[in-house]
């Protein structure tokens, strides 16, 4: 700590622990189940959940119908397979620093002999301190330790204050996790709580607190699920599971599983943007290590032994990198400049952020002590030829299978994975001292933004202004009938304050530009959904426009066509329609990407939704199609709420939870449609009836047509294949 108490960014025994292990157990670890791309660590939490009890409802009463409680759970779970070396085993096989486990998970139950608690994995079901023998295990290791601890606000705060001054004292923990809700928020602590902590860093100098705790500047901040857009300056830690989360969930198979070099790529990512990162594994009742997520950790261990001192050592460049490679710094600096690692991820030898700007590149050697290398500097890339003998495989863009729930990456082998030495001499070390940046430096060319408002405020209905190469200022509205045409959505670009968005109205159209929010705004950053593009009127058009950031739409006949989009959302409208667009979730938590409530007769084709927990939810609308949609990557691709007459077709929906949710309303036609690596293919629920479910293909899914609670539904002509559940081709519940 410094002399003001306040909590340093990291401290020195730590700094270098890059990457984890995390042991997950809770009372879910008995059923260790959950629908296909959700975390069974949260199966109990499921069943009162509203909209996403009915899987979850339908397998416990097949399975756990005699248990109503969750302590219920504890008698049941026996870990007589639980054994600490494994654990410590494969955290040093997987080139890993350190473990943590859950010592109080969020049902309360003490996983140790914890002071002031009854409820603890001693009293019944493993009948053995798990916490205490993984500690012990790892002291004698020389791994570091860490417990995972669940707040609990109906607690006594004392009880809390003793349990984790017992964790740290006695046993030795060193790194204090919080865990979050369902919701991943976290019970705001108590000041006493946050003034116990902090007095433990007063006096272990090397324990690590995350962000849950109140204290002032914690030593990370956790993330979970997927890393930051970029590089962040304050310590950080991904936490995420190999599969969809945390908890074992025995439905989960390897097609749903990362692989070694899926690991690697996540890996390398998370260091170049200056976090840390922790694999969660979960156990079942039996306490057991699962083979295949052992077989998948130990196999990017290799690689990871290989260049421990890249994982461990290494800090951020100036860019983190992209799809394909990966940029770090080693701290060394000689006459031949900086040294950098260069990875390169997909086995091409090209490196965009390493041409001639970034300054001259005076050597390079392979990093596993291979001959030198050939190489070629130009103004746009580095370019590398691997040497001799080194295997060298190259990988499909992203953007050639969008749908890929995988990292693109075609490697199988962790050890191809190319790692180079790069000494670069920065731009203004290379530059001759007789030269002078000054009247030709390209930073005072840069062009001030122009007003837009100025070049509408005399556009009369009929004409179309041309705007050319540069920088807007929008915001304000774009008068009726006028037609605004740039040059491409990366030459023409306008930037708006989302306090002030740009507003379209009736029989105007905006082409080929792009609209980004103002960069000294902050309202995009602490106000995400709010819009920058709204639509009014009749008969607006949006064609080929990207836009970052929120389009909220009212009145009819809208057409937004071959558009780069974030979210669109409508209410009352008629006729919309949505056709080859792009939509790509702007952050891990994107809700939706397209949303309209009411209205009829609209028309969502030939778009690609990627990343969203719901790609398209339509509420209260009337014969809405969608059709030749290609969906993935999130809960629900198509859910249609209390809706008349809904058409969907021909669409494509990859590794979504439930492909399409047919909830409420009458006259749904699902036909068509190709559903694969998901949980269900069709869910009909709440009284949805007259529901045609024909001629769809359903293919390595848990369940293919579930109806549940509903009228009368018709299937026929549809073709599964490969069920995880092969009893579950249609599955039936109460009506």
């Amino acid at each position: 700590m410094r002399e003001d108490g306040v909590l340093m960014a990291d401290t020195p025994k730590w700094r270098h622990r890059r990457y984890g292990l995390f042991l997950h157990a809770n009372l879910a670890s008995v059923p260790a189940w959950a629908p296909i791309g959700l975390d069974a660590g949260w199966y109990l939490n499921y069943l009162n959940d509203p909209d996403l009890s009915v899987e979850v409802a339908a397998h416990h009463q097949a399975r756990w119908d005699h248990v109503h409680q969750p302590s219920e759970f504890l008698s049941l779970m026996h870990f007589g397979l639980f054994d600490p070396q494994q654990w410590v085993d494969l955290a040093r096989a997987a080139g890993m620093s350190h473990i943590v486990q859950i010592a109080k998970d969020s049902d309360g139950l003490c996983w140790w002999d914890a002071p002031h608690s009854e409820f603890t994995v001693l009293s019944t079901g493993p009948s053995r301190d798990v916490v205490l023998e993984m500690a012990t295990a790892c002291s004698h290791a020389g791994l570091g330790y860490g417990t995972a601890f669940a707040l609990d606000t109906q607690q006594p705060t004392q009880q809390q204050i003793a349990q984790l001054t017992d964790l740290v004292d006695r046993l030795e923990s060193r790194y204090l996790l919080g865990i979050p809700k369902p919701d991943r928020s976290v019970p705001e602590p108590s000041e006493a709580i946050t003034e116990s902590v902090n007095a433990l860093c007063s006096r272990y100098p090397d324990l690590i607190v995350d962000d849950t705790w109140g204290v002032v500047n914690p030593h990370r901040v956790v993330q979970l699920g997927t890393p930051p857009d970029g590089i962040r300056s304050e310590p950080w830690e991904l936490v995420r599971g190999l599969g969809a989360g945390h908890g074992h969930n025995r439905v989960e198979t390897a097609h749903h599983r990362m692989t070694p070099d899926q690991i690697l790529a996540l890996l390398t990512e998370v260091l170049a943007k200056g976090g840390n990162l922790m694999f969660a594994v979960g156990v079942g009742a039996d306490g057991r290590l699962p083979e295949h997520h052992s077989v998948a950790l130990r196999a990017a261990g290799s690689w990871i032994s290989a260049h421990a001192d890249l994982v461990h050592e290494s800090t951020p460049w100036n860019v983190w990198g992209d799809d394909q490679v990966r940029y770090l710094r080693t701290g060394q600096i000689d006459q031949r400049g900086e040294c950098l690692w260069a990875i390169d991820l997909g086995g091409r030898g090209e490196f965009a952020a390493l041409g001639s700007a970034a300054g001259e590149i005076t050597e390079i050697t392979a990093a596993d002590g291979a001959p030198a290398v050939a190489w070629q500097q130009t103004g746009t890339a580095l370019n590398i030829e691997r040497s001799a003998g080194t295997s060298q495989r190259r990988s499909p863009r992203r953007d050639r299978d969008p749908l890929s729930t995988r990292d693109p990456l075609s490697i199988r082998d962790p050890l191809s994975i190319a790692v180079y030495r790069v000494w670069l001499r920065s731009a203004e070390d290379s530059a001759p001292e007789h030269i002078e940046h000054g009247l030709f430096d390209p930073s005072l060319f840069a062009a001030p933004s122009i007003d837009l408002s100025a070049l509408l405020a005399e556009a009369a209905p009929g004409t179309v202004v041309q705007l050319g190469e540069a920088d807007y200022a929008g915001g304000g509205k774009i008068p009726s009938g006028v037609t605004i045409r740039g040059l491409g959505p990366h030459r023409t670009r306008i930037f708006v304050d989302p306090q002030r968005p740009l507003e379209v109205n009736a029989h105007t159209r905006v082409e080929f530009l792009g609209i980004e929010p103002d960069q000294l705004s902050p309202q995009m950053s602490v106000m995400p959904e709010v819009p920058l593009l709204t639509i009014a009127g009749t008969s607006a058009v949006l064609l080929g426009v990207r836009v970052e950031g929120s389009v909220y739409l009212s009145g009819d006949d809208h057409l937004l066509r071959s558009c780069d989009l974030k979210t669109v959302r409508g209410s009352e409208i008629r006729h919309l329609t949505v056709s080859r667009c792009h939509f790509a979730a702007p952050r891990p938590d994107a809700l939706v990407g397209i949303e309209l409530l009411g209205g009829s007769q609209h028309l969502i084709e030939g778009c690609e939704i990627i990343g969203y927990r719901t790609a398209i939810a339509c509420e209260a609308t009337e014969h809405l199609r969608v059709r030749g949609n290609a969906i993935a990557s999130g809960l629900w691709g198509m859910r249609i709420t209390n809706s008349q007459a809904p058409h969907l077709v021909g669409n494509t929906i990859r590794a979504m939870t439930r492909a399409t949710d047919i909830d409420g309303g009458s006259g749904a036609v699902i036909d068509a449609n190709a559903v694969s690596d998901g949980d269900s293919g069709c869910l009909v629920r709440n009284g949805a009836t007259s529901v045609i479910v024909s001629g769809n293909h359903w293919q390595h899914c848990r369940i293919g047509l579930m109806i549940w609670g509903a009228g009368e539904v018709v299937h026929h002509s549809n073709i599964v294949a490969g069920l995880l559940e092969p009893e579950h081709a249609v599955m039936t519940g109460p009506t």
